[in-house]
């Protein structure tokens, strides 16, 4: 290159070598941070001096692509799997995650301050009870208004392009708000970008042939004036969806708490039942030797050699210590997980009557209703597992007692000093109840073989109806209406109960509603977008194609008098189609580059980034083995002047350029506000280029 012609260039700033294979980077775009993508799924966080700030481990699945929030907050990572983690900036913790069950293939974080944004003053943590954590293996405490707060704000769009030809809008990148279909199955989503007033969206794409790119425009006429109300749901589904995790681990914490002991011994009872005299019951062998205290000989052999007094005592140890810790963990983690989702539906109820603002995206007041409903017949059945708890404690406390007292007496052995020898009148008829209810044989699903009720809390963890149904006893509020005369099934406020259900089954249930609920907006606003155009360029020469690998961080875009220009690789050039306000594209340009020094070669595109509003960064590689790269720095404005299908050299049109010499530059990362280029060789090598450096004043320091 000419030095007389610019007295701007690069200088090399340090080489480094890299830890693994990168297949992505991002350069922060308000701090001196370069987000690294690693083959193995990891991403590191370097500052510019290659400090170490945070590494996130490998994952099972590779990272595909990384993009940040323009406020540089909040680092997006989306993984081949489907799954995208949003990290923070200062420890790499996972504020949000969700899946969208298919490869991503792009990411785009767009944030509008521009737009009309109505203060939401979120007053949650004033209403609503604190969370205990749950342990690392059950999964994290939702409730952290820091995680939130730092997703929330300004409104921001979270794109995401799929293998599929599909592009999904999240918003603050916590709620599903559309699906955007480009009609084209087998290409896989390369680049996205909404125009400047929020109401046009780009979307460039590749086919599986790899031969030509698909340029795709959609205009969202219910994004623009309802991104406020958008917003806000997305906060709520934030707390909500973080809410059902939580939940979620509670139930398996409380399914991990429990104990099968006592269906060991259902087992042993139903095997010893079995052997009985036609016509009798266990019950009523354990009736009679409650009554008259006469065991026969098979009975007594049974107690004192299969149960034992050291078996039952044991057993009764565990049951205990098992039904405690269900107990506790229902009143101090599930009863105040279910007040906070109540508090968070009774906002979105709110929400969704007022019609003008939240019922035209499709928030409904019954769809939010049905919610609060399954909500509280999820809340009932807690209370009911509660109560079933409480009485199998009571219940099998008695019934223990007394059966290690007949073991005791049928074996010969003494009574501890001060222990009662006969149970009382309130235990009595305890264990009346347990007799007549527990040990009524039924028949076991799926085999002919009877058994017992002994154990009827695990039931409430299996998703499917309840074996053992609790008798139905209305609550205060029903006898009175019931007295009254009202009709109390068709009120919306109070809860039918479902007796029938488990635990388990409501909570899906629950979990069905909140989906359904948000869907609505999900369903408004994706019938809402109106394709536009679409319109093709081919991106080979010959038998030459381009692979999607090759076309990664290759589209590039620069907005002037609210027409944007895209750049992208065309044959062996750089092609540059206008995209207006009305969402149509214009005029197509190509450009053909060369490097003066080196015999003419032309020079094919391999990255192209935004530096800055003025300024393209583009590596250009040679198609001849063992020829220079360069790093060039290009003018917009000087492009734009350009003849279709022009030759170009690079001593004529750019501002600068760096020769490269033999390094097989990859990858390019670039960021115009530190004025910081970063180059990736396919032998994982890093390049930090100083751009815009002034060579006269160098040479003079």
């Amino acid at each position: 290159m000419d030095e007389s012609t610019s007295c701007l260039c690069f200088k090399l700033s340090s080489e480094k070598s890299s830890p693994g294979d990168i297949v992505a980077l991002q350069w922060s775009p308000k701090m001196d941070l370069l987000a690294m993508a690693m083959k193995d799924g990891s991403v590191i966080l370097n500052r510019l001096s290659w400090q170490r700030v945070w590494t996130a481990q490998p994952t099972d699945s590779a990272v595909t692509s990384l993009s940040w929030r323009p406020d540089g907050r909040v680092l997006a990572v989306a993984h081949a799997d489907g799954t995208v983690l949003l990290r923070g900036l200062e420890d790499a913790k996972i504020l949000h995650q969700f899946t969208i069950g298919v490869e991503i293939s792009y990411l785009s974080w767009t944030i509008h301050p521009q737009v009309s944004y109505h203060s939401y003053k979120d007053e949650s943590a004033s209403f609503t009870p604190l969370l205990e954590s749950l342990d690392e293996s059950e999964g994290y405490c939702p409730r952290d208004p820091k995680n939130l707060t730092s997703l929330s704000g300004t409104p921001n769009i979270l794109s995401i392009g799929d293998v599929g030809g599909r592009v999904y809008l999240y918003i603050s990148g916590l709620f599903h708000a559309a699906t955007i279909n480009t009609q084209s199955p087998a290409d896989t989503v390369l680049w996205t970008m909404f125009t400047s007033n929020l109401e046009h969206l780009c979307v460039v794409s590749l086919p599986r042939s790899c031969e030509q790119l698909r340029f795709h425009s959609f205009t969202i006429p219910l994004l623009k004036p309802r991104i406020s109300e958008l917003s806000y749901i997305a906060i709520q589904f934030g707390y909500i969806s973080s809410l059902i995790k939580y939940m979620n681990g509670v139930l398996q914490s409380m399914m991990e708490a429990w104990e099968d002991v006592l269906l060991m011994m259902d087992t042993k009872l139903a095997d010893y039942a079995s052997t009985l005299p036609e016509g009798t019951t266990l019950a009523d062998e354990l009736l009679v030797l409650l009554a008259c205290g006469r065991a026969r000989l098979e009975l007594r052999k049974f107690l004192v050699d299969e149960l034992s007094e050291k078996g039952l005592q044991k057993l009764g140890q565990s049951i205990r210590l098992s039904y405690r810790s269900i107990k506790k963990t229902i009143c101090c983690r599930l009863l105040s997980s279910i007040s906070s989702l109540q508090y968070h539906l009774c906002e979105l109820l709110g929400m969704a009557r007022w019609y003008d603002r939240f019922g035209v995206v499709g928030l409904s007041p019954a769809e939010v209703q049905g919610c609060l409903n399954a909500l509280g017949q999820f809340a009932l059945k807690s209370h009911e597992l509660l109560l079933v708890i409480d009485s199998s404690v009571k219940s099998g406390e008695v019934f223990f007692d007394w059966i290690i007292q007949v073991i005791r007496k049928l074996s010969g052995g003494t009574h501890p000093p001060g222990s009662r020898q006969c149970p009382d009148h309130v235990e009595l008829a305890l264990l009346m109840e347990f007799l007549k209810k527990r040990l009524a044989p039924t028949n076991k699903p799926g085999t002919k073989k009877q058994h017992f009720n002994l154990e009827i809390v695990g039931q409430y963890f299996d998703d499917q109806d309840l074996p053992y149904v609790m008798e139905k006893t209305l609550s205060s509020w029903e006898e009175i209406l019931t007295k009254a005369g009202l009709d109390t099934t068709n009120t919306p406020w109070l809860i039918s109960p479902q007796p029938s259900k488990s635990l388990a089954q409501l909570f899906h249930c629950l979990h069905k509603h909140l989906d359904r609920l948000f869907s609505k907006t999900n369903e408004s606003l994706s019938h809402s977008v109106i394709p536009a155009h679409c319109w093709e360029s081919a991106v080979y020469e010959g038998d030459t194609k381009i692979t999607t690998k090759e076309l990664q961080g290759l589209i590039g875009s620069f907005s002037m008098d609210q027409t944007s220009y895209l750049y992208f690789p065309a044959k062996s050039c750089m092609g540059c189609v206008e995209f207006s306000p009305n969402n149509s594209f214009g005029k197509v340009k190509h450009f053909n580059f060369i490097a003066s020094n080196s015999n003419n070669i032309s020079r094919n595109p391999t990255s192209i980034q935004n530096y800055n509003s003025d300024t393209l960064s583009v590596l250009l590689n040679a198609s001849t083995p063992g020829d220079p790269s360069f790093l060039a720095q290009l003018s917009t404005e000087t492009l734009l002047q350009l003849e279709d299908d022009c030759i170009t050299s690079l001593n004529d049109s750019l501002m600068g350029a760096e020769d490269l010499g033999a390094f097989p530059a990859e990858i390019l990362a670039v960021t115009g506000s530190r004025k910081i280029a970063c180059v990736v060789s396919t032998s994982n090598r890093i390049r930090i280029y100083d751009v815009d450096v002034d060579i006269n004043e160098d040479e003079d320091l």
